[in-house]
């Protein structure tokens, strides 16, 4: 039997609701439930990814600018890292992910972005 990582949550949210001992063992051991990572700031978000091993940083956007075939090397290496959060998470689809987290930033107008940059890189233009 296996469990999506959304299921999980939901069931660790709701024992914290009610057992005050399990919502300090969890904050003793760095453990952030979805409710939680919600209120994080962009910037908390992306560190805590990164203890994950998800690398989700601005560093495309910095290189679009200077090189866009290097922007797009890294928003490729960026979205393997994505889907194997989302094959781990059991996430099925990136609406689904963006409603989950209800981040300020969504993973939906990234990958409009990464499209816009394959796009010009392949003409060889730096329209946006």
């Amino acid at each position: 039997m296996s469990f999506s990582f959304i299921a999980m949550n939901r069931v660790a949210e709701e024992k914290a609701a009610r057992d005050a001992a399990y919502r300090a063992k969890l904050k003793r051991n760095g453990k952030v439930l979805l409710s939680e990572a919600r209120d994080l700031s962009d910037d908390a978000l992306l560190a805590k990814l990164a203890e994950f091993g998800i690398a989700l940083d601005r560093e495309g956007y910095w290189l679009q600018k200077r090189d866009l075939a290097a922007a797009c090397d890294c928003w490729l290496g960026v979205w393997r890292d994505f889907l194997t959060l989302l094959e781990r998470s059991g996430v099925r689809s990136i609406a689904e992910f963006d409603e989950e987290l209800r981040g300020t930033q969504f993973v939906a107008n990234w990958v409009q972005d990464l499209d816009i940059a394959l796009s010009n890189a392949s003409a060889g233009t730096t329209r946006t």
